[in-house]
């Protein structure tokens, strides 16, 4: 999991994201992934491109089944998407000037008020690949999370 993706399980467990992008993702399960990898391996054509994606949702939704699946608060404000070039502007300018990393710079911005929507009905029609329905696939994840730190707290 990627760091951002893991800072918005947090952020959404602790009550502290109060604002979702406008735009869309398509939504890949790690499980699915790998799965997909492993039936590209076995049956795929020679010089064949298939797309491993997954479910594609707003991010609205997918802030909010995450809020849920960590006993969270649903963020309440859609970000307007003309004040996103210019959120990512500031808030890169104030990483430089804290001497930090900017977690939201301008292609962010641009890249979160889009629909990333992809298609991966190639790699089902041809190589059995399945997708997991999203909200499983949240839960699951929040589920993985909340025991890892579980576990971590309990070692120290």
């Amino acid at each position: 999991m990627k760091p951002q993706q893991r800072g918005v399980f947090n952020d959404l467990s602790a009550g502290r994201l109060h604002v979702y992008p406008p735009g869309g993702l398509c939504l890949t399960y790690v499980n699915d992934l790998v799965q997909g990898m492993v039936l590209a391996a076995e049956r795929a054509q020679r010089g064949s491109v298939y797309v491993l994606g997954g479910n594609n949702i707003k991010y609205r939704d997918y802030f909010n089944a995450i809020a849920d699946a960590v006993r969270g608060r649903r963020p309440r404000i859609a970000l307007p998407r003309p004040l996103l070039p210019m959120l990512g502007t500031m808030s890169r300018a104030a990483g430089r000037l804290l001497r930090g990393k900017a977690g939201f710079d301008p292609i962010t911005a641009r890249m979160v008020g889009m629909d990333l929507y992809y298609s991966s009905a190639r790699a089902i029609r041809e190589l059995g690949y399945s997708i997991t329905p999203w909200r499983t696939a949240i839960r699951q994840t929040a589920d993985h999370l909340q025991g890892r730190a579980a576990c971590e707290s309990s070692q120290a």
